[in-house]
């Protein structure tokens, strides 16, 4: 072989040596780790991101790699100047230190990472029992109405069927008692208001009415169509019924014989005795309801309703 035969192959040898050294000079440098999220266990799905530097051009590979503890479900390379971001997702199906198989990069491979991956038996090294079902936020609430809807007509119907029939009758009699007095009050107070504006005959119709109403309520027969001299005869049996003397409501009687001349004679009743008439009304209704209520609330005392003496009735 001549020499320049000899200096060939030498120099060929020399390439083969040398070349893998230049390959192996175009390397790479991780300048930054990040995974997200810091802490996972077995079957969290993890991304990993390295910030590479190199001199070539890195690409995402057409083959993502196989490993042995899991998947490798994406490899991304995004360019950022003159470094690159290389992120992958990975779901570790065991505990450990993982090693992550080389990834060919087009220029570089990427090689030699892993990273760990916590057992959820290591975080709960205590056992704890079974959890019950949790129940609906407002449950405890809607439960509770539903519980009250069903008992609270059931227990009004046993009441209202059996002690509380007496009680109702009591309350409802009180109540409709009270309305015809109430109601006297509230017509007083209007014919007080309008005492300019009434005739005498306006007035006194009204006021006799309103009396003529609770005389009705309180001794259980119809007193409307009473005449004055019957409303006067009624009197002592509504005093009667009140607890009161029997004259206590005579001071009536003087209303009553000057409703008759203002209604049916046409008498022109002054102002001034208007307004007297109208305070002894109220003065002596409320004197006589306080009795009323005074005796209804003594025990053993009578409710039934008095007799009325030569009342023709």
């Amino acid at each position: 072989m001549s020499g320049a035969a000899r200096r060939f192959v030498l120099w060929l040898l020399f390439a083969c040596a040398v070349a893998p050294s230049v390959v192996f000079a175009q390397s790479y440098n991780i300048v930054e780790s990040v995974r997200l999220p810091a802490e996972s266990f077995v079957g969290d799905p993890i991304e990993l991101r390295y910030r590479v530097r190199s001199a070539v051009e890195l690409e995402a590979p057409t083959r993502v790699p196989e490993a042995a503890w899991g998947d490798i479900t994406s490899v991304r390379v995004i360019e950022r100047g003159d470094e690159y971001d290389v992120r992958l997702i990975v779901v570790p199906f065991e505990p450990g230190t993982l090693t992550i198989p080389p990834i060919d990069l087009g220029g570089v491979s990427l090689d030699g990472l892993s990273f760990l991956v916590s057992s959820v038996g290591e975080e709960r090294a205590e056992v704890r029992g079974i959890l019950g079902p949790e129940r609906l936020p407002g449950t405890r609430l809607v439960m509770l109405m539903i519980v009250l809807a069903v008992a609270v007509p059931l227990l009004a119907i046993l009441y209202l069927a059996g002690p509380g029939r007496a009680v109702v009758r009591r309350v409802l009699a009180r109540h409709r008692a009270r309305v015809p007095y109430r109601k006297l009050l509230r017509a007083i107070d209007q014919l007080e208001k309008n005492i300019r504006y009434d005739t005498a005959r306006d007035f006194y119709t009204h006021l006799v009415g309103a009396l003529q109403d609770l005389m009705t309520s309180r001794l259980g027969f119809e007193c409307r169509a009473a005449t004055s001299t019957e409303l006067t005869s009624y009197l002592p049996a509504l005093a009667a019924q009140c607890g009161a003397d029997a004259q206590a409501a005579a001071p009536l009687g003087g209303v009553f014989e000057t409703a008759d001349s203002a209604k049916f004679a046409g008498a022109q009743v002054r102002r001034k005795v208007r307004l007297e008439h109208l305070r002894t009304c109220r003065a002596l209704m409320v004197e006589l309801e306080s009795l009323r209520r005074r005796r209804r609330r003594l025990p053993g005392s009578r409710t039934g309703r008095p007799e009325v003496a030569d009342a023709g009735v």
